[in-house]
């Protein structure tokens, strides 16, 4: 199946949020920006979940006057070598039967993050759904490991929430029995985007080692250059063919590219870098976040 170009209204509006181009681009460049700022949070007043992980839930704005609960984690920015030395080993992903596997590692470490659990069950405990458009829950790296987990954890307890996941060069979670209920997902009020670069390795991660069966939810957004604007690079919505009622991966993007290099792990994504903070000077979320705002909206 072709891929989508981002520019095409008719070919995104079938992704797109409510039909509406402008707005998937828009929060597009939010997510992105949220997940760089998800780097700051060790300087701030994130909480660490993880040993080197950052994350933080905020009640913000979104692009249509209304009001999301954003949950947003920074990754641990290890180097290109010691991400194709981990071993992936796939345990039981406990909340369902054994045929669905995750990595080990990865599970273990967000089942202990009790505590970031908790505050977001009681900040949706303290709002009507009338307030909450939307709840989203944003990571790079490692971090989209996070978001993702904990975007279906929330479906599954929280189950009539909106719920919306941005990745960003996101490694591999799980068998294919966990990406194909993942997709699932997307006909039960969540919606999952992952965004890669062509010259970025870890989506494709093992490498060189032991085969483990690793596979992707869809649907990838995937940018096929190292730049960072829409009007001239290469940016397409992919998935692979429908099976059993959703998208597949797709084997024509990131997971189809040769390229063995890392260099674009980090960005930029639609202008935004991660791995590190890059917004200093701004002396809260809030100051920096209304900045965003302003580039967002003109």
């Amino acid at each position: 199946m072709k891929n989508q170009v981002i520019r095409n209204l008719v070919s995104c509006r079938k992704f797109a949020i409510g039909g509406n181009e402008r707005l998937f681009k828009e929060r597009l460049d939010n997510s992105a920006a949220y997940a760089s700022l998800a780097y700051c949070l060790k300087n701030k007043d994130g909480d660490e979940v993880a040993p080197g992980v950052f994350a933080k839930s905020i009640i913000a704005r979104n692009e249509q006057n209304g009001n999301d609960l954003v949950i947003y984690f920074s990754g641990i920015n290890p180097t290109r070598e010691e991400w194709l030395d981990k071993i992936f080993t796939l345990g039981n992903y406990e909340p369902f039967s054994s045929i669905i596997k995750v990595d080990r590692n990865f599970w273990n470490s967000f089942s202990n993050m009790t505590i970031l659990k908790e505050k977001i069950v009681k900040t949706l405990q303290g709002t009507s759904n009338k307030q909450i458009d939307t709840v989203r829950f944003i990571g790079h790296s490692l971090g989209g490991v996070y978001a993702m987990f904990a975007a279906a954890t929330l479906h599954n307890t929280q189950g009539n929430d909106r719920v919306e996941v941005f990745t960003f060069g996101q490694p591999p979670i799980g068998n294919y029995e966990f990406a194909k209920w993942f997709n699932s997902l997307s006909k039960k009020n969540l919606i999952a985007f992952r965004v890669t670069h062509s010259d970025d390795i870890i989506p494709r991660l093992p490498i060189d080692k032991p085969k483990v069966p690793l596979f992707h939810h869809a649907v990838e957004v995937w940018i096929d250059a190292n730049c960072d604007c829409y009007q001239n690079e290469q940016v397409y919505v992919c998935h692979g063919p429908i099976e059993n009622g959703f998208y597949t991966e797709s084997d024509q993007c990131n997971k189809g590219s040769k390229t063995m290099g890392g260099h674009a792990h980090n960005g930029p994504y639609f202008g935004h870098y991660m791995g590190v903070c890059p917004f200093l000077q701004f002396e809260n979320d809030q100051i920096y976040l209304e900045n965003l705002n302003n580039i967002f909206m003109q």
